[in-house]
C-alpha cells in the first residue's frame, strides 16, 4: 500500500496497480498447414491410420518385387487354397493371387491419386472463377457443371474401357473429367461467401488484381473444403 496525506492530515490509502505480466509476450500466428499438422499429431487414431496406410502403400510395391511369381505368370496349380507357397492361393488359371492383389493395389492407388489431383485442380479453378466473377461467367460455368452432373460417369467409363482398353492413366483422366463438378460446386459456394468480405474489399481497394485476390486471399480459405473433398476419392 502507498499512503498519502490529505489536507486534514488524514492518511489516504491507494492500491498499487497490478503489473501486466503478459507485457512483452509475442503472439505467433500459425499457418493453415501448421495448424493441420498440430491437430493431426495430437490425434492418436489418425496417426495409427496414417502408419497403416503407409505400410500398405509400401507393401504394394515391395511385395511383388520380392515374390518369385509375376502377376501374370501361369503356374500348374489351379484353384489352390492358401498355402506357404501361395499365401492367397491361386486363381482358375494358376496365377498367384497375392502378387495380383498387391499389383491391383498399385493401380488403384495410382488412379486414386491422379483422380484426386486432377479433380481438385480442375474443380477448384472452375469453381473459383465462377464464384468470383459471377454474371455471365457464373451462369455459363454453372450450366457446364449441371451438364456434367447428368452424365452417367461410370457407364461412360465402362464403354471407354471396353473400346480403348483399361490403361490406368486414361481411366484416371476420364474419371477426373467426369467427377470434378462436386469440388467445383463446393469451391464456388465458398468463394461467393468470401468475395464480399472486408479483407477482399480492402485488397481490391488497395489495387490488387482479380488473380492476386483469388490466389492470395480467397483460395487459401477454401483449403479445408477442398481437402475434405479430395480425400473422399
Amino acid at each position: 500500500m502507498t499512503e498519502l496525506k490529505g489536507r486534514a492530515d488524514t492518511p489516504v490509502e491507494f492500491e498499487e496497480a497490478p503489473i501486466d505480466e503478459t507485457e512483452g509476450l509475442v503472439i505467433v500466428s500459425r499457418s493453415f498447414g501448421r495448424q493441420t499438422w498440430d491437430r493431426f499429431r495430437r490425434h492418436k487414431l489418425a496417426i495409427l491410420a496414417g502408419v497403416v496406410l503407409l505400410i500398405l502403400t509400401i507393401s504394394f510395391w515391395v511385395a511383388p518385387a520380392l515374390s518369385p511369381y509375376d502377376f501374370d505368370e501361369i503356374t500348374p496349380e489351379f484353384n489352390q487354397g492358401p498355402s506357404l507357397e501361395h499365401p492367397f492361393g491361386t486363381d482358375d488359371i494358376g496365377r498367384d493371387l497375392l502378387v495380383r492383389t498387391f499389383k491391383a493395389g498399385q493401380f488403384s492407388l495410382l488412379i486414386a491419386l491422379l483422380v484426386a489431383v486432377l479433380t481438385t485442380v480442375l474443380g477448384a479453378v472452375i469453381g473459383a472463377v465462377s464464384g468470383y466473377f459471377g454474371g455471365a461467367t457464373d451462369s455459363f460455368l454453372s450450366q457446364v457443371i449441371n451438364l456434367f452432373l447428368v452424365v452417367p460417369s461410370f457407364i461412360v467409363l465402362l464403354v471407354v474401357a471396353v473400346k480403348w482398353g483399361s490403361n490406368p492413366t486414361g481411366i484416371a483422366v476420364l474419371l477426373a473429367l467426369l467427377l470434378w463438378t462436386s469440388i467445383a460446386r463446393v469451391v464456388r459456394g465458398v468463394v461467393l461467401q468470401y468475395k464480399e468480405q472486408e479483407f477482399v474489399l480492402a485488397a481490391r481497394a488497395a489495387g490488387a488484381g482479380s488473380l492476386r485476390i483469388l490466389w492470395r486471399h480467397i483460395i487459401p480459405n477454401t483449403f479445408g473444403p477442398i481437402i475434405v473433398n479430395a480425400t473422399s476419392w
